[in-house]
């Protein structure tokens, strides 16, 4: 199993000599503090512990509200304990995830961080069949900071950072028992989408159901957007 210390070994920095990485920033909601919204163009630039800590307490925040670890995955038995445990699966989930962006099979990584530290991300991908339509395949935002505009900004960010203003339609795939993120993603438009396909998901595709934004659902693309850095 390839372990999170020896990940940036073997990434190819060449590979990503690329310009300065768009940003823009935010105020919290209910808050003072600034949140930045940033593309990582080098895998060097995440934060991998810190990454992977957000998405096993974000799933795992969610999940041991309704849902036993066998509900989950069938060969897990614990929560936390043991090497059939959901932190473990999860743990897993981070470093596959981080694998693939290394090896160029994710388009795009976006992090929010306040005052330096990371608060959450997001990963994307170019759909084949349409290039203004996106995958979404991962959104994380830390527990501690959920609910005060982080997910939104994330899933707009590919808008806001000017990387993609025709952006037609993004499209994911959602844990069917995953209430909180139902309430959140409908409260930004995505309806279930029963005609969209998409194979090779680390998760079992019978758990999941698609679901899609079109783009009059999100705020207007050319009005308010932040001043890229």
């Amino acid at each position: 199993m390839l372990m999170l210390n020896n990940i940036n070994r073997g990434v190819n920095t060449k590979m990503f000599s690329l310009p300065r990485a768009k940003k823009y920033s935010f105020l919290l909601r209910q808050s003072t503090s600034m949140v930045t919204i940033e593309l990582v163009l080098n895998p060097n630039d995440v934060d991998q512990l810190a990454a992977q800590s957000i998405l096993v307490n974000a799933f795992m925040g969610e999940y041991e509200k309704y849902l036993t670890p066998k509900e989950i995955d069938p060969k897990l038995t614990s929560w936390k304990d043991g090497k059939n445990s959901v932190h473990e699966y999860y743990e897993d989930y981070f470093k596959k995830e981080f694998e693939h962006f290394c090896e160029n099979k994710i388009d795009y990584w976006v992090q929010a961080k306040i005052d330096g530290k990371l608060v959450g991300w997001a990963t994307f991908l170019r759909e084949d069949s349409d290039k203004n339509a996106i995958y979404m395949d991962l959104l994380m935002v830390d527990p501690e900071h959920q609910k005060k505009g982080i997910g939104e900004h994330l899933v707009k960010s590919l808008i806001r950072l000017g990387i993609n203003i025709d952006l037609s339609a993004i499209h994911l795939l959602l844990r069917r028992k995953n209430a909180g993120g139902r309430e959140f993603y409908e409260k930004l438009g995505f309806y279930v989408d029963p005609t969209y396909r998409r194979d090779g998901n680390y998760v079992n595709m019978s758990l999941l159901e698609p679901l899609t934004w079109k783009s009059r659902a999100l705020e207007d693309k050319t009005d308010h957007l932040p001043r890229m850095k």
